[in-house]
């Protein structure tokens, strides 16, 4: 989409003030987001949503992690079972797109408990969902299809602390719905 004029833009980049300047930074941040592979960016956005929720910007953490659920969808990066994507994927680019979902439902979840009564971003895990594999495999790059477990699995020693934190999301989750429902009902 041609909407910036490539003849203004040279003209003032070439000004030596205009490159320190914090509108064009972002400008050229954006236009170099536009060409970077996609699940970089959306990891970016988590963290960025993650920063917000740790310093206590619920507005913005909100805002943010709706952005990142948004851009999943759009990616088709979510828990399913099955990850669209137009290559073939290793084991370990399909547990990355898994545990950055992860992410979000868990930033999800928590950012809802400094907005109540706003919906989440999104949908709730079905029990069938995958969790994400061993830390330690995942770390080492060695993640196998038999390290899965579903969200509805029993706790066993191979779960990782990660997957435990998922399930932990999906109960606060009910719990959440379960208060808006209580509130709305008033």
């Amino acid at each position: 989409m041609p909407f910036i004029s490539k003849k203004r833009f040279y003209d003032l980049y070439l000004q030596p003030s205009f490159r320190s300047r914090p509108d064009v930074a972002l400008l050229l941040l954006a236009q170099t987001l536009i060409t970077t592979f996609p699940p970089a960016v959306l990891q970016a956005g988590v963290l960025v949503a993650l920063c917000e929720l740790g310093h206590g910007i619920y507005p913005g953490a909100f805002l943010s992690i709706g952005t990142c659920a948004r851009y999943a969808y759009a990616l088709g990066i979510n828990v399913s079972r099955t990850v669209p994507s137009r290559r073939v994927l290793t084991l370990v680019e399909v547990e990355e797109r898994r545990r950055v979902w992860w992410a979000i439902v868990i930033l999800d979840r928590f950012v809802s408990i400094g907005c109540p009564g706003r919906p989440f971003a999104t949908a709730d895990p079905k029990l069938d969902d995958f969790l994400p594999a061993n830390d330690a495999a995942w770390d080492q790059g060695t993640v196998k299809p038999d390290m899965f477990s579903t969200l509805s699995s029993p706790m066993t020693g191979h779960m990782s602390k990660f997957a435990l934190l998922c399930q932990a999301a999906r109960l606060l989750g009910q719990v959440l719905h379960h208060l808006n429902r209580l509130h709305q009902g008033r």
